[in-house]
């Protein structure tokens, strides 16, 4: 368990409490047959519960087992004999198009000082952790890129570090951006004078007035307020993140690009999320080949 990330310790312990201890964890290990696996994962198939969820409880489950067999207290991993839960990879993913993106941004101007956060995940496509953590000293002005090097837990703690491997990476940006990134600096700086001893100098981008981190739960409660004023159709602030993929392929940007900017650990997870959203794709590239050759 310490070569794992915190959150994802967290999210296993969560996982025995609430469905793996109360079905298995009070039977013999020996007495853990195929048929009980099974009826186990259909319980929790019954649950509701998300497929990815009950996928990643099965996989807990079935490397516990994997481990007594290494130890030789199993002979056969009783998970491996069952039919084995899928991950539906057809999730729901909501997305604002041009307009609405342009009327929530007019909507949003000068509002709060959590404006930017908005502004960096519509124009970044980060994850709202990632803004949560980025720091100051993260962003070149001058080469127009941030570096992803830290994030902000969902409990509110700041953690050096990401996701994973691709996650810790280098996102190019735009202009715009890059002006209202040093506009909301010049208020940072502002307050640092103003509360002096008082401010805690994280080195935040998004923080609160005295320089601590913003609570993702206050970015979200924000949000909803903004976007109920614009009557603009509700989405979640990591639909931001699914908004800015979106515009890239409706914009022909290559999607190994999309990909490394969001971080994603394989073309095929972009692939998998968004290729949907586009169904006019597969005319556009017949029709595009057919120009090609002249016919």
């Amino acid at each position: 368990m310490n070569t794992i990330a915190e959150e994802t310790k967290e999210n296993y312990l969560s996982y025995y409490k609430n469905h793996i201890g109360p079905k298995l964890g009070t039977l013999n290990i020996r007495k853990i047959s195929p048929i009980i696996v099974q009826e186990f994962v259909y319980s929790l198939e019954r649950k509701k519960l998300a497929s990815s969820t009950v996928k990643r409880i099965y996989t807990i489950v079935r490397a516990s087992l994997q481990y007594a067999v290494k130890m030789q207290i199993l002979t056969l991993n009783s998970a491996d004999l069952i039919e084995k839960p899928k991950e539906n990879r057809t999730r729901e993913v909501k997305v604002w198009d041009k307009q609405q993106v342009r009327i929530f941004l007019d909507s949003i101007e000068n509002a709060s000082r959590y404006t930017i956060a908005y502004k960096l995940a519509i124009f970044t496509g980060m994850r709202q952790g990632e803004i949560l953590g980025l720091r100051w000293q993260d962003i070149n002005f001058v080469k127009k890129y941030l570096k992803i090097q830290q994030k902000l837990t969902h409990k509110g703690k700041l953690k050096y570090g990401a996701k994973n491997k691709t996650s810790m990476r280098s996102v190019s940006l735009s202009d715009y951006i890059l002006n209202e990134l040093i506009k909301h600096k010049e208020i940072i700086e502002l307050e640092k004078i103003k509360y002096n001893k008082e401010y805690n100098n994280n080195d935040l981008v998004i923080c609160t007035e005295y320089g601590n981190a913003c609570h993702p739960r206050n970015l979200l409660r924000l949000l909803y307020s903004h976007i109920k004023k614009t009557n603009l159709p509700r989405i979640r602030f990591h639909d931001f993140r699914h908004t800015h993929a979106s515009l890239l392929l409706e914009a022909d940007v290559n999607i190994k690009i999309i990909s490394e900017r969001l971080g994603h650990s394989s073309i095929k997870i972009t692939l998998d999320t968004y290729l949907h959203l586009l169904p006019n794709m597969q005319q556009e590239a017949s029709e595009k080949f057919e120009e090609l050759l002249k016919v």
